[in-house]
């Protein structure tokens, strides 16, 4: 009788648990996404504007760490109010006075992801990159090019306010710009790299052509295969909505 109850009471224990086995941690099989594989393989810089951030008392940004290979972007020494500010899961640049920057030189190539906004639009005011070889606005609003000691052409970019995802490839011969899923130029960018890595502009030693935009993520590293670039733009199309 004992055991016949044993069993009933079992039971009863487990019928919460119909169809919900695989809800219950001590069931469930977990892996690693693709995408931080990709992005933990040593060669990326990942900075997320949720993640890595060090604030002042006026919530300003004084330091941005990389979640994947290590690297901290500061600000310029001896500016100290020259700093962008956290907005939610962004990190926006003011577009006269803030950058971030790491003197850390890069050769190509150099494959960048970037979820921005252009809050507003100046000529030749750069998102990033070193001062040799750069992303920028270019001529007439929304336009942007890239340049790594040769053009890329203009391309039209997203339309101020809106928030997209922009790929670039610095690489001579072969390199890219895309704007979300649309292939905006492919070409010859020239050979230079960065000399510097600098966000919200393109020298850290000085304060012209600083970029007025919000930045809630920043992937740079190698060259992706295309298998890669799909993961990784999956997870970021996901991530944010777009």
């Amino acid at each position: 009788m004992k055991k016949i109850l044993s069993f009933i009471l079992f039971a009863l224990l487990l019928l919460p648990l119909e169809g919900q086995i695989g809800r219950y941690p001590f069931y469930r099989t977990t892996s690693q996404e693709p995408y931080l594989a990709i992005l933990n393989d040593g060669n990326h810089y990942w900075f997320k504007g949720d993640a890595g951030i060090t604030l002042d008392e006026a919530d300003s940004v004084v330091t941005w760490v990389s979640q994947a290979k290590p690297l901290t972007l500061g600000i310029r020494t001896g500016y100290p109010k020259n700093k962008p500010i956290q907005s939610g899961d962004s990190i926006i640049f003011n577009g006269s006075t803030n950058l971030l920057y790491n003197n850390t030189a890069l050769s190509q190539p150099i494959m960048v992801y970037m979820v921005v906004n252009q809050l507003s639009w100046t000529d030749d005011d750069c998102f990033l990159g070193g001062s040799l070889s750069y992303f920028k606005q270019d001529k007439t609003t929304p336009n942007m090019r890239l340049y790594s000691g040769a053009s890329s052409s203009e391309i039209n970019g997203p339309a101020i306010g809106t928030k997209a995802i922009i790929r670039l490839l610095f690489k001579e011969n072969a390199g890219f710009i895309k704007v979300n899923d649309v292939t905006s130029w492919t070409g010859d960018p020239g050979a230079n790299g960065w000399d510097a890595i600098v966000i919200g502009n393109n020298v850290a030693a000085t304060m012209t052509h600083c970029i007025n935009a919000a930045f809630w993520e920043i992937i740079i590293g190698p060259e992706n295969t295309e298998a890669d670039e799909t993961i990784i733009m999956n997870y970021l199309k996901e991530k944010h909505g777009l």
